[in-house]
């Protein structure tokens, strides 16, 4: 599939506001979009200053709250506007400064309009996922189907502390949320799972795989 979309928002919950995915051909280092292909967790050296290059999204991971609404939903993602830098200190604190703008799309066939013999518009699917998933999708006709998508447009810093036990980079950030992210650190690169939502209390989250190159 060429393009490719979903929201941004609470990245790392402790560390990033952002969405996106990468555009482009597939490659097999984890970066550059939808064929991307996500780096197993090795654990490593994360201490430094790093720059926010891409975001290879996890396609297979529809939230549970959009499968209850229908099972073969999809996710496809757009090319976003991403930039940030990142720095993790040797005294256990990170900084960060992150911006993002893109849209996010989930994808409904005809069976999903389906509901005890009453086939559903757009809207009233647009209605449930907002109610269920706490977001705020648009919901449009797409063949025989609907395609909720949600724009982001958004600025985050963020700072605090970080702790590293084998493979899972702990942050706590400056208001005491905690998340616990796999990461991987190979050679100048670095690539960190993590889940976005389109909003802090929203359960319509998706997961994905940040990459991080050394300046």
């Amino acid at each position: 599939m060429k393009h490719q979309h979903l929201p941004l928002t609470a990245l790392i919950t402790a560390t990033l506001s952002l969405f996106g995915c990468g555009g482009g051909d597939d490659t097999s280092d984890g970066s550059s979009g939808p064929g991307c292909a996500q780096i197993p967790a090795c654990g490593g050296d994360i201490t430094g200053s790093w720059k926010i290059v891409d975001f290879c999204p996890d396609t297979s991971a529809v939230p549970e709250a959009i499968k209850q609404i229908c099972e073969t939903a999809k996710l496809e993602y757009d090319e976003p506007s991403l930039s940030g830098n990142v720095e993790y200190k040797a005294d256990k604190t990170y900084t960060q400064t992150a911006s993002a703008s893109g849209t996010g799309y989930l994808v409904l066939d005809q069976a999903c309009l389906k509901q005890d013999s009453v086939t559903l518009t757009c809207k009233q699917i647009e209605d449930a996922i907002n109610e269920r998933a706490k977001t705020k999708v648009a919901c449009s006709t797409a063949g025989s189907g609907c395609r909720c998508g949600q724009t982001i447009n958004q600025t985050a810093p963020d700072n605090g502390t970080y702790a590293i036990a084998g493979q899972n980079l702990s942050l706590t950030n400056k208001s005491g949320t905690k998340s616990d992210n796999a990461f991987c650190v190979q050679g100048s690169n670095a690539y960190i799972s993590v889940t976005l939502s389109p909003q802090d209390d929203a359960s319509y989250t998706f997961k994905g795989q940040l990459q991080l190159q050394k300046q």
